[in-house]
């Protein structure tokens, strides 16, 4: 059996505007401090000219108008946000995975830690926002 090297690193999508599908939405491998206890990092896999990249996102699990989650979910599904909300007022956030999205990628200062500057999802938008068909 033969299996391919993947050399380059998965999460160093370039800058700009691509479409991407939810792959993954649980709590991170590694909490952010600042952020509290309870986390959830939502991921999406990206096509882009130098293949498939993966670029993610962690918040802070609290839901209501005003946090950032809330805010990231509504600039992605508007008024659809509503109507995923359950009879016990709560919403499972994995209906979203395969759902796809309009992301404006950005890049931060390169840590010691990667030898690539971070990748941030610095907006999201429903698909035919950022990107024409």
């Amino acid at each position: 059996m033969k299996l391919k090297l993947e050399l380059r690193n998965k999460f160093h999508c370039p800058e700009g505007k691509w479409r991407g599908q939810c792959e993954y939405i649980d709590e991170p491998k590694k909490l952010i401090k600042h952020m509290g206890t309870e986390q959830v990092r939502i991921r999406f896999s990206v096509d882009t000219d130098d293949g498939e990249k993966l670029v993610a996102r962690t918040f802070s699990s609290e839901l209501h108008p005003g946090t950032e989650l809330y805010g990231f979910l509504y600039s992605w599904l508007g008024e659809d946000l509503i109507g995923l909300v359950d009879e016990e007022g709560e919403i499972d956030l994995e209906l979203l995975i395969g759902e796809q999205a309009d992301l404006y990628i950005v890049h931060g200062k390169k840590t010691a830690e990667y030898s690539y500057p971070v990748v941030l999802i610095n907006g999201i938008y429903p698909p035919g926002r950022l990107i024409r068909e």
